[in-house]
């Protein structure tokens, strides 16, 4: 999927059925945030909070903020995502792995 197709509020899943999602809750992004992921479905067992591929996953826009905490006047664009009710971040090369839900596109 290219990013520039999203519009805010879109339902979104994972693509690959030999692929998971999964939150870094352990490790937060300098904007406090935790980063929504793509993995393999085989490593779900090693992640601190995996998302199944069933998940509900909803856009909710951009916005440019620091992700670096050893640059703080570095700002990145970054997405944020709902998914199973929580907030988190998303990264551009996890885009790969997504596509529009069929069964909530709109016309």
């Amino acid at each position: 999927m290219k990013v520039s197709e999203l519009q805010k509020g879109m339902v979104l899943q994972i693509v690959s059925e030999s692929r998971c999602g999964y939150l870094t809750d352990d490790r937060l992004l300098p904007c406090g945030e935790p980063e929504f992921r793509i993995g393999y479905s085989a490593m779900a067992s090693m992640f601190s909070t995996p998302i199944s591929r069933d998940a509900l996953i909803i856009y909710l826009g951009h916005d440019r903020l620091p992700t670096d905490s050893k640059d703080p006047h570095y700002r990145q664009l970054v997405r944020r995502v709902v998914v199973d009710g929580k907030t988190a971040v998303i990264l551009g090369h996890n885009f790969r792995h997504i596509e529009p839900h069929p069964k909530f596109v709109c016309d």
